[in-house]
């Protein structure tokens, strides 16, 4: 295996690979911590931070084009952050049967809008590609 595509690549892709490899390890990291302590909460906030350096950097990557330049994980990242400006979450559809595991976890049916200071946008299936950005309010 080499690492000659990857340094080869535009600038955007390294740094953006590189973000989101960190982000995956510290990642790793917050779910094995204990929680709520401070190199918790710090570790987090570094996390959030990297995530928004993979959301942005993903602007200036367009080897997936469908539509000219753009492909969908760019709308991802529009329509997020659009949620985050306006305080608003939408539903997720055709939601009908949730996993009893899941039955904690809360499920917006309906649309929601409230301040909101952080949100997470998840898609999976894109061609292959899973996405999950997270976008924080300075």
């Amino acid at each position: 295996m080499s690492l000659a595509p990857l340094l080869d690549a535009a600038p955007a892709i390294p740094f953006h690979t590189v973000a989101a490899m960190t982000a995956f390890v510290l990642g790793v990291v917050q779910f094995a911590a204990p929680k709520g302590t401070l190199p918790h909460r710090a570790i987090g906030a570094i996390w959030v931070g990297l995530m928004a350096v993979v959301a942005v950097s993903s602007f200036w990557i367009h080897q997936l084009r469908l539509v000219g330049p753009w492909s969908p994980i760019h709308l991802l990242s529009i329509f997020t952050l659009l949620m985050l400006q306006n305080s608003f979450v939408v539903p997720t559809p055709n939601l009908v049967n949730v996993a009893p595991e899941c039955e904690g976890v809360r499920h917006v049916r309906e649309p929601l809008e409230q301040p909101l200071t952080t949100v997470m946008s998840f898609n999976s299936g894109l061609g292959g590609s899973n996405a999950c950005l997270i976008f924080r309010k300075p």
